[in-house]
């Protein structure tokens, strides 16, 4: 962190995520709890270098309404780490209704992480499912397609409207979502007749009201200026994927992301993007 000038950063849980087995909740509630209280542990020896966004054991509804209010009334967790999908559940699903009025309730950042896709969620039933393509790792395509799912099913259930008071961060530039659009308002409502779905005006409306956007991984040179289309910099928050990426990749990457922010946004936003953003987001009243 102090190699690459990072003053804080925020911690979280990444896939698979807490509930490792379908209908294993049991595991998931303890995985979870521990997972948070390792997390609040390193935020309580380094007050002023860490944060952390909490695990939850869904899709066990009962087991993560009583993590959401043990993560943020007890331990002081600064939002809520979903999975894009939980055994094939993804958040947008009614399913997780009880789950947003409760953020929604309690005004929580919500970081969501791309997840392997392991599992169809079918009639109640979780079946399993092979990978579509063994030989190229989930995080080079896999999670940038399951990032977009997450995001389609958030938009389309009108989940992300109508808890407003919950704001979303979503991982890598928001992976396809600046390519797809298009396909997921216009092409839906016009060639599928789909109704009752929001406009790409209400989309890019919403997503600059309630979504912000991290830039951890490869998002230069193409990420960043797709994404921009979409937002303004001010809802742009650095992030930089370790320890996933070595070190040396990492210090590269934050290198080639200055130069392309005063590229596509100027040099006036390179504090906000690195610090100012997010330090408006997480700060405590």
């Amino acid at each position: 962190m102090d190699s690459l000038c990072i003053q804080k950063s925020i911690v979280s849980v990444t896939a698979p995520g807490s509930h490792l087995e379908p209908g294993d909740d049991h595991l998931g509630r303890q995985l979870a709890r521990e997972c948070n209280n390792f997390m609040a542990s390193i935020v309580k020896a380094h007050p002023l270098r860490f944060g952390f966004f909490a695990s939850l054991p869904l899709p066990d509804i009962e087991g993560s309404l009583r993590e959401i209010d043990y993560a943020i009334n007890v331990l002081g967790a600064d939002g809520i780490g979903l999975m894009s999908n939980s055994h094939g559940i993804y958040p947008g699903d009614s399913t997780f209704e009880a789950i947003f009025q409760r953020l929604d309730t309690l005004g929580a950042k919500v970081f969501i992480h791309p997840n392997h896709c392991r599992y169809a969620h079918v009639a109640g039933s979780f079946q399993k499912i092979p990978e579509l393509l063994p030989v190229v790792p989930s995080s080079i395509l896999e999670y940038f397609f399951d990032t977009g799912r997450a995001l389609t099913s958030l938009l389309h259930s009108g989940t992300a409207a109508a808890h407003p008071n919950v704001t979303f961060i979503i991982a890598h530039c928001g992976a396809i979502l600046p390519l797809v659009l298009e396909k997921i308002t216009g092409f839906a409502t016009k060639c599928l007749n789909m109704r009752g779905l929001p406009t790409s005006e209400d989309v890019r409306a919403d997503l600059n009201r309630h979504f912000f956007f991290d830039t951890a991984g490869f998002m230069c040179p193409d990420q960043l200026p797709a994404i921009l289309k979409l937002v303004t910099p001010d809802r742009l928050l650095f992030g930089t994927d370790l320890p996933f990426l070595p070190f040396a990749v990492a210090k590269d990457l934050s290198q080639e992301l200055d130069d392309s922010i005063q590229t596509h946004c100027g040099q006036q936003w390179l504090s906000d993007v690195y610090c100012l953003n997010a330090e408006k987001l997480l700060r405590r009243e």
